[in-house]
């Protein structure tokens, strides 16, 4: 049913793989806040006076791709977030270095 509405459905991948193979090139104490959002665009929380931020993300075998709240063409009256399957978390010092970051799973 899914390849007839056009869809294509990846496998999920573990924590663990997401961090090894998408996103190595996130660092503790090295990626900065301008990486970051050059690689996901406009976070989809602020907290803390913009210390923290937050991304969602759809990762599978084919990439990590952040998703955004805009309403998907393709299922009226659908947000894109139900594609998401992780939130990036995101912990700056005071020189926007990445002080830590975590992966959270929003879906069982």
């Amino acid at each position: 049913m899914l390849a007839a509405l056009g869809c294509v459905h990846h496998a999920p991948l573990s924590i663990a793989e997401v961090n090894a193979t998408h996103l190595a090139f996130v660092k503790d104490g090295a990626t900065t806040r301008e990486e970051l959002l050059l690689r996901f665009g406009d976070p989809t929380g602020v907290f803390e006076d913009g210390r923290i931020l937050t991304f969602r993300l759809e990762a599978s075998e084919a990439g990590v791709v952040a998703v955004r709240r805009e309403y998907d063409r393709d299922v009226p009256g659908v947000t894109q977030w139900r594609l998401a399957n992780l939130s990036f978390v995101a912990v700056f010092d005071q020189d926007n270095v990445l002080r830590r970051h975590s992966l959270i799973p929003v879906k069982p």
